[in-house]
Parts: structure tokens; sequence; C-alpha cells
């Protein structure tokens, strides 16, 4: 599918004639804006990888293994310009989380969680690696999801996040 990001509501009334034979839906993104002391707040609070884990940067044979290709047309340009983590469980990968774009100054992230390893608290553990790469970078983490996703939405806040006001898009298909 494909997803349009209004600059202004204007663009609303113009969708029927610029999307002809196709039904948009309006769906929400709700933005955060990343606070380096909140993160530092939660840093001291403890961060420690257990010892049946596992965290590596990614690596290309497994980032085959990784939805990478939706945000990066190669991924020799994810490898030179992103960031990304994995987290292993008994040598079977986790959870990840990688760049969906790089620009001078933010990079923004995309956390996957394998089924089998959900509600354990692994996605906290490999963005909070993501997040400090980034600030060792010099960049700015960039946090911005759907407003359903009540989960990540309580993670990026005790990751340092300040939500803002969800906003519209839209959403079709081919």
């Amino acid at each position: 599918g494909f997803i349009l990001i209004p600059s202004s509501d204007a663009w609303k009334l113009l969708l029927p004639a610029l999307l002809p034979n196709r039904q948009p839906v309006e769906i929400f993104r709700r933005p955060h804006d990343f606070d380096i002391n909140l993160f530092k707040h939660s840093k001291n609070l403890g961060f420690q990888i257990p010892s049946d884990l596992q965290l590596k940067p990614i690596d290309e044979p497994t980032a085959k293994n990784i939805p990478i290709t939706a945000s990066w047309s190669l991924l020799d340009d994810c490898f030179a310009n992103g960031i990304g983590y994995m987290l292993f469980k008994n040598g079977e990968l986790a959870a990840s989380c990688v760049s969906a774009f790089s620009s001078s100054k933010k990079v923004g992230l995309d956390v996957h969680t394998q089924e089998n390893f959900r509600l354990q608290g692994l996605a906290e553990l490999v963005r909070y690696a993501f997040i400090e790469k980034c600030i060792q970078s010099g960049k700015s983490p960039n946090w911005e999801r759907f407003w359903n996703k009540e989960p990540s939405l309580n993670l990026a806040k005790n990751l340092g996040f300040i939500k803002y006001e969800k906003y519209p898009v839209y959403y079709w298909e081919k």
C-alpha cells in the first residue's frame, strides 16, 4: 500500500481527483520528540542485556530476514547510512531495530519483534541500544507511529519521547 502525508487539510478535498478509482482511508500517525534528559533518566533506572540474550549490530546475512528493503532500496545504503541492532535469544532472532530513514540530523527507527518473543520487553532493549547509537552518532532518533499502537506509545514515553497530537494520513492499495 501507499501512504500520503498531507501538509494541510486541503489535500483531503483533492484526493478524489488525485486518486481516481481508489479508496484512500484516513488513518492517523502520532509523532514524538526526543528529550535526551528524559532518556538519560531512563538510563539511570538501569539497562542491561540479560545473559540469555545477545545484542549484535545488524549484519548482511541476518538483514535479509528483516523488512529493511521497505525503507532502503539497497542494503548497502542501509549499512552506509543507517543504524541497526538485532537481539537473539538462544541463537534465534527475537527482535530488531533498524533505521527507517537517516538524515544529517535524524534517524527514524523501525522495530520488529518476532511473534513468539512479544511481551517480554525485548523491543525496549533493542530500541535502547539503537537510541544510544543515534546519540553517539550525533543524531536524534525519530519516533512516529500509528495511533492505535498503545504498547509502542507507552514504550516511547519510557525511552525519553514526548508525544504530540496525532495527524491524519491517507492509505490506499495499488
